[in-house]
């Protein structure tokens, strides 16, 4: 006789974050904000700050880390055609866009920052 959540128990998890397949539970991060779940790549790779970041924008906008990495991307070229907006909502609403299409392209959020930095010191 089988118990009712016995067929959970086969399911695949996914992490949040790359989207590989997590067979092995032991260790991953589960984010207390939304109940996402990290695997332990990630969890090395990303802090825990930059991770609940990206869980979030991949919930608002979709895709995951390195989902387009092998198209051209090319941060600094999106940020010379960028027109300056008017108020800070624009600019929160555009610095998330832009730190999402990096995150998608296999930027990490580290490198995203030194670019804009960067950028804005021209």
């Amino acid at each position: 006789m089988s118990k009712p959540h016995d067929s959970d128990t086969n399911s695949i998890v996914i992490c949040s974050v790359c989207h590989s397949n997590i067979t092995d539970l032991v260790g991953v991060y589960q984010s207390p904000l939304n109940f996402a779940v990290v695997c332990r790549q990630c969890l090395s790779r990303f802090t825990q700050n930059d991770i609940e970041m990206m869980i979030g924008l991949f919930f608002l906008y979709g895709g995951f880390f390195g989902k387009l990495k092998n198209r051209t991307f090319s941060l600094d070229e999106v940020l010379s055609s960028l027109e300056m907006p008017i108020n800070k909502e624009e600019v929160e609403e555009m610095n998330q866009r832009l730190m999402h299409q990096a995150l998608i392209h296999g930027l990490k959020p580290f490198q995203f920052n030194q670019k804009l930095q960067l950028y804005t010191e021209e």
